[in-house]
């Protein structure tokens, strides 16, 4: 479900309503905090980078902060033997 949905929502990056965006982002800080190899991704680093972009503050230090946290857990290899990596999920371009 997941290497459905993902592609789509991150095409929210460059949505006009800001508040798309924040909810874009919030979603994407608890799915990084959920398997940090999702930022290995390349649209989900497109879509970080877009979101990054902005002028609003709290979206960028948002982002920055999850991102941050989602590299350290990678340098660490926190993964635990249940947990589902993206980096075995196949995902669909999305033309970001």
């Amino acid at each position: 479900m997941v290497d459905e949905l993902l592609p789509l929502l991150v095409m929210l990056a460059e949505d006009s309503v800001a508040s798309v965006r924040l909810s874009l982002s919030q979603f994407l800080t608890e799915v990084l905090q959920l398997d940090p190899t999702y930022l290995s991704l390349p649209d989900i680093s497109v879509a970080i980078n877009i979101l990054k972009a902005t002028d609003d503050v709290t979206m960028r230090l948002l982002l920055q902060s999850a991102e941050d946290k989602a590299t350290l857990a990678m340098k660490m290899d926190t993964l635990g033997d249940g947990v589902t990596s993206a980096q075995r999920v196949q995902f669909s371009p999305t033309g970001l």
